[in-house]
């Protein structure tokens, strides 16, 4: 009989890191206008410059970026709600971009890094405004090494953008992704090219027995260590011997042999994993999708306040601070607004920032019912993924929690069905259902 795996999706909901504690425990004007590129273009581009392995990559929702002191919130114009519903939304976005390269096997949205995969894309918000946009991203491959630090994604809205912002097609910082894709396809590329060289002088070594020379590939040892460490948590009596950690991060001890039967019980293992992080990703997909709407009716709001702020900033002149300012506060809150909160935010604009605007968004008449979506949304982020039923043959196991702690309960499910003596991991059916 096959094992059958029922899911009752009721509500999305994906836990979110509250840092990023990172270790070895990866797994379980014409001239000035830049054209669109299509997605064909992007991934033909990236795709034809590297020839190395295509890997499983993961972006873990980002980190949202909000200060413990509640008291500085208002004060840095950030809506907690929606800087949570941002950390999905932009991982989503980026994963996509990623995903179009056509140069990853798979590239999926989860809840953190205790998810096995090959490389890890991790992000936090610095700052999300309307206007501007700023994640600072580091990206490790599961060995524990960290393949760049510290890259600033920046994107900025301009005025002849904000006509397409409702299109879903259509993203302000497209070219801000773009870029962060060509980075990471970069660097491996760079890998790819030095372990060619490698595997010409093991050839040789090979060739002439020299066997103690030769030196393992950067990049399929990241294959090979992201399965001995998954072997390891399926069962760490049988494979505790194979890896050995150094300033956190992972080799293997010898080289194992991925023929033997054990390991192809390994290999079925991650297939079904895979199938369950796609479940969890389409989720986070569809999350991203049902905030689009009310998100850029808040940025088409927050775009001329964040805008003007700016320009005050930089301008020596008080008087010209006051005037830019307050009049941009002014129309924005003021806007199609008959509630009390938008013609006293009106009056007194000169005092307003991006905070005021977040709570006159949340007041106003026309944008009530899109700031009561956006707080449900990013409310949810650390809470949901409904329970799901796990439905075999002797027994039914129920997943419950957030997502963090449904992934932790499936991958201690798996290693039971390893210990129980499963061979073939890919019966496991895994269904989806909305009822």
């Amino acid at each position: 009989m096959r094992t059958k795996i029922y899911y009752i999706v009721i509500t999305l909901i994906l836990s979110l890191p509250s840092s990023f504690a990172v270790a070895v425990e990866f797994g379980p004007g014409a001239k000035k206008t830049v054209r669109a590129e299509s997605k064909a273009e992007v991934k033909s581009s990236l795709a034809d410059t590297y020839n190395g392995p295509k890997f499983d990559l993961v972006v873990p929702v980002l980190d949202p970026g909000i200060p413990d002191d509640s008291t500085k919130w208002e004060g840095l114009g950030i809506w907690p709600e929606l800087r949570r519903a941002e950390a999905v939304f932009y991982a989503e976005r980026i994963a996509a971009v990623l995903a179009d390269t056509g140069v990853f096997n798979t590239v999926m949205v989860v809840p953190d890094t205790a998810v096995s995969a090959d490389l890890y894309l991790l992000g936090e918000i610095e700052k999300s405004n309307g206007e501007d946009l700023e994640i600072q991203f580091n990206f490790y491959d599961t060995t524990g090494n960290r393949i760049f630090k510290d890259y600033n994604l920046s994107g900025r809205v301009t005025a002849g953008k904000l006509a397409s912002l409702r299109a879903k097609e259509s993203d302000p910082y497209s070219s801000a992704y773009l870029a962060l894709a060509r980075k990471i396809v970069d660097e491996l590329r760079k890998i790819d090219l030095k372990d060619q060289k490698i595997k010409i002088k093991n050839d040789k070594y090979i060739a002439k027995g020299k066997y103690k020379k030769v030196k393992p590939e950067a990049l399929e040892n990241i294959r090979m260590v992201r399965n001995a460490l998954y072997a390891q948590e399926m069962s760490p009596d049988e494979f505790g011997d194979l890896l050995k950690e150094k300033k956190r991060i992972s080799t293997l001890t010898y080289m194992p042999d991925f023929e033997q039967e054990n390991w192809q019980r390994i290999d079925s293992i991650l297939v079904a994993d895979s199938r369950f992080n796609q479940v969890m990703h389409n989720n986070y997909q569809t999350f991203a999708d049902n905030m689009h709407e009310s998100y850029r009716l808040w940025q088409a709001d927050a775009y001329p306040i964040a805008k003007a702020q700016r320009d005050a900033q930089s301008a020596a002149n008080a008087a010209l601070v006051g005037a830019i300012f307050s009049a941009a506060i002014a129309g924005s809150l003021a806007k199609n607004s008959n509630s009390t909160a938008g013609k006293v935010g009106a009056a007194t604009a000169a005092l307003a920032s991006l905070g005021a605007l977040n709570k006159s968004f949340k007041e106003r008449d026309d944008s009530r019912q899109q700031a009561a979506q956006l707080n449900e949304l990013g409310g949810s982020v650390s809470g949901m993924l409904a329970p799901k039923v796990i439905a075999m043959e002797n027994r039914e196991v129920e997943l419950t929690g957030s997502a963090s702690e449904q992934q932790a309960q499936w991958s201690t499910l798996l290693k039971e069905l390893y210990a129980e003596g499963m061979q073939d991991f890919s019966d496991l059916e895994i269904v989806a259902s909305t009822d």
